[in-house]
């Protein structure tokens, strides 16, 4: 089975039924004996998607959920506006597959094929609440483990976070459950999966909200006309804290107002394009792979219509394995919808787990506002170019972008710690930490940020204990520079004052 990706606001989801949602899932749990890469499962809604993007069609507000989600093994339309908004912007979703619906389906599923679950979050005893309602439901169903534990993603607790993650991870481990629910709540719950991927021993993690809640009945479910409606919102802001009642509409209207311009977009495009010429003249991808040193490189030409009904021909001609550069030349493409984008994403994720580059040529005027509107324009900074011989030059200015480093400078009493690259390490022990405060030899010390491009949790947590051990040396610190999505990064985790 394999993924139908549209991207929504930058944010993918998947069109699957519940039925082929729940056969995907244990896809990736069974693909785990041989890849031995955690996966990760989001479900995301009106809240989510809202929260993750901002009103500036360039900035996201939270730049490492939105990384996260679009780097998901599966990602699922949590509510009916989502649903609603994608009818809008191209092939509509199969169906709404909610949390509350996909577990105890889930559980069932994992009954029959004798696969073990593992609860983790809710609030103080929801857990094991839930795995007890569960056990009772699915005859057969495993649990292999239950916790609540306290985990933070922002302010001053975060310099522990990691050491509190471990706890958690450790006993999730030793119970080796084949799929992990994770009930903290987005962003936490992603959060907590991206900072901990890679010492979990999990096939398969999946991100539920506040379901324990409607598993033990702390939450009505709502009759399924009102699910598929879309006004079950609508009961659960009766049953919810009195905040929902200013946050959902809230969410709904922000929703609306950073959908407009995509849909507004792509409705023009699909009124004013000329598919039938598209079609005959611009139907045919044309590819072919050249030298450039030591190196490899496939150009392919796309059809001037990327949509639904391109897409799975495009991806049977695109290598499943990487083994060059990619360099996609859009210059005929004169129809994108949200199928189509979605394509792009899922091939940017496939050679973003290689060691070679996607590059694009011969943007059009059209496909840079399909970039824009459609807030993707952080996931193709860097990759767009005018000519085969421009992106060809870029390729080896592009090594090592992943990598971050930090350089001293000693003037006087003072000394500059200098980052640069991106700060995104998966794990910096404390005496990587102790060594770099070591070279700050003055008085005074001033970490550096102007030469960073992204910021992770795990990157804010290593400066927020460089400055700790900075201070247990006597010295002064102090941060600057912080711009763009590391700026972002530390406002939305409350830790810009604090580095």
């Amino acid at each position: 089975m394999k993924r139908s990706t549209n991207l929504i606001l930058g944010v993918p989801v998947d069109s699957f039924t519940m039925e082929e949602t729940l056969q995907y899932i244990f896809h990736l749990v069974d693909t785990y004996a041989s890849d031995h890469r955690p996966k990760l499962v989001a479900t995301v809604n009106t809240d989510s998607i809202a929260g993750t993007m901002s009103f500036r069609l360039t900035e996201p507000r939270h730049p490492e959920l939105l990384q996260v989600l679009r780097g998901a093994d599966l990602v699922t339309a949590g509510d009916m506006p989502v649903v609603w908004l994608s009818r809008h912007l191209g092939p509509a979703l199969k169906e709404r597959v909610a949390a509350a619906d996909l577990v105890p389906g889930l559980a069932r599923e994992a009954a029959l094929r004798g696969k073990s679950l593992y609860l983790l979050g809710g609030a103080r005893d929801g857990a094991e609440r839930a795995a007890a309602v569960l056990r009772k439901e699915c005859l057969g169903l495993r649990i292999a483990g239950f916790g609540s534990p306290m985990v933070h993603v922002e302010g001053p607790n975060l310099v522990d976070a990691l050491k509190r993650d471990g706890e958690a991870v450790e006993a999730v481990n030793a119970s080796s459950p084949d799929v992990l629910l994770v009930a903290f709540g987005s962003p936490k719950q992603e959060l907590f999966f991206e900072r901990n991927r890679h010492r979990l021993k999990v096939p398969v993690t999946i991100g539920i909200g506040n379901t324990f809640d409607s598993v033990t009945g702390g939450m009505t479910r709502a009759p399924g006309w009102t699910r598929s409606s879309g006004l079950e919102r609508l009961l659960h802001l009766a049953q919810g804290p009195r905040r929902l009642w200013k946050r959902s509409p809230l969410d709904l209207v922000k929703l609306g107002s950073q959908a407009w311009p995509s849909v507004a977009l792509y409705q023009y495009a699909r009124k004013v394009a000329p598919h039938d010429y598209l079609k005959r003249c611009r139907n045919k991808v044309t590819y072919k792979y050249m030298a450039r040193g030591r190196e490899q490189v496939l150009l392919m030409t796309l059809p001037g219509i990327v949509d639904a009904g391109a897409v799975p021909r495009l991806a049977s001609l695109i290598p499943k394995r990487p083994s060059a550069h990619l360099v996609l030349d859009v210059s005929d493409v004169g129809f994108i919808d949200s199928a189509g984008l979605g394509l792009f994403l899922n091939v940017l994720n496939l050679w973003g787990r290689s060691r070679h580059e996607v590059l694009v040529i011969g943007v059009t005027p059209y496909a840079r506002k399909v970039i824009t509107r459609n807030r993707l324009s952080d996931l193709f900074a860097g990759r767009l170019h005018d000519t085969l011989d421009d992106a060809l030059d870029r390729l080896d200015a592009r090594a090592g972008k992943d990598e971050w480093s930090v350089e001293a400078h000693e003037d006087g009493p003072s000394t500059r710690l200098a980052f640069s690259g991106r700060l995104t390490p998966q794990g910096v022990s404390d005496a990587e930490i102790r060594a770099i405060a070591s070279r700050a030899g003055g008085a005074r010390c001033t970490l550096d940020l102007s030469g960073l491009s992204a910021i992770s949790t795990p990157g804010i947590i290593l400066l927020l204990k460089l400055r700790k051990a900075l201070e247990s040396l006597g010295r002064e610190c102090s941060s600057s520079g912080a711009h763009g999505d590391v700026a972002r990064m530390l406002k939305v985790t409350g830790t810009m004052k604090l580095i």
